[in-house]
């Protein structure tokens, strides 16, 4: 259990401000699921985890990461032994204090422009994720134009779709990469970017969606070409060490069933524009 827990990388994602709720959402679960009867050893991970949320809790600023912890801080209240638990609630009071102050300082202040030239742009996007890219485009029509960047789109295509470009009848159908990736994603997977968790159904293992474009070119490592959407619970399950992959092909498996509307009105809408 203790090197299922290392493997999802929580104390990675935490420092991850996208990945921040989704991270406290699964410590959540394992929380109240895992925790009681999990070893010494695990039990001491997760906590330390816990606190390293509340204390990056200061530094952040959106409601959806404040409420996160908040449901995380619920969890830590029920179930931690007494002694952590006050050490947890006392990091909490003193980080959603830090959040509040600092969203009132931060509404206070005239907003500071440091335009960036596109070739900067393209660079820095160059790190995210897939799902944090198309957030980005949203932005302006300067991000828009560089997250739209097609050099970008293929590293994504080929990380998680292909092996190689010729490999790709989504490229001759899209006529650019990014067209060509919002094909493949609705073909291989609608379900996929709901969630920044996926899990490889080759190397068995849980995976952030933003570390497959760097493991992918790591020739030693899992090529990571089969992956599924991963849930919180899927997370809980493989943890306790069940293979989440029977999970995901049911949940797949349902989902080919149901009607043509009900999976577009469950889809969610990658393209800001």
């Amino acid at each position: 259990m203790q090197s299922r827990y290392r493997e999802l990388h929580l104390d990675a994602a935490l420092y991850r401000r996208y990945d921040y709720p989704e991270a406290c959402r699964e410590l959540h679960s394992l929380l109240r699921q895992v925790y009681l009867k999990a070893p010494k050893a695990v039990q001491l991970l997760m906590y330390n985890d816990v606190v390293t949320a509340f204390r990056l809790l200061a530094g952040l600023d959106t409601s959806d990461q404040f409420s996160a912890a908040s449901l995380l801080v619920q969890a830590a209240e029920t179930v931690l032994p007494r002694q952590r638990r006050s050490a947890a609630v006392v990091e909490y009071k003193q980080a959603a204090v830090a959040f509040h102050r600092r969203a009132k300082r931060h509404d206070s202040e005239e907003p500071v422009e440091f335009p960036l030239s596109a070739d900067l742009l393209v660079h820095i996007f160059g790190f995210l994720d897939a799902r944090s890219l198309v957030i980005a485009s949203a932005v302006s029509r300067t991000w828009y134009e560089a997250a739209t960047d097609d050099g970008l789109w293929r590293a994504h295509c080929l990380s998680l779709f292909f092996r190689q470009a010729s490999a790709s009848p989504e490229m001759k159908l899209g006529g650019c990469w990014r067209k060509a990736f919002e094909i493949a994603r609705q073909a291989h997977s609608s379900r996929l970017f709901r969630t920044n968790r996926a899990y490889c159904m080759k190397c068995k293992s849980a995976l952030w969606l933003s570390d497959i474009p760097r493991l992918s070119q790591d020739r030693r490592s899992c090529s990571h070409r089969t992956i599924r959407a991963m849930t919180v619970p899927q997370v809980v399950t493989y943890v306790r060490g069940r293979s989440s992959s029977s999970s995901s092909s049911s949940s797949s498996s349902s989902s080919d069933t149901d009607s043509e509307e009900e999976r577009r009105s469950r889809r969610t809408r990658l393209w800001a524009y």
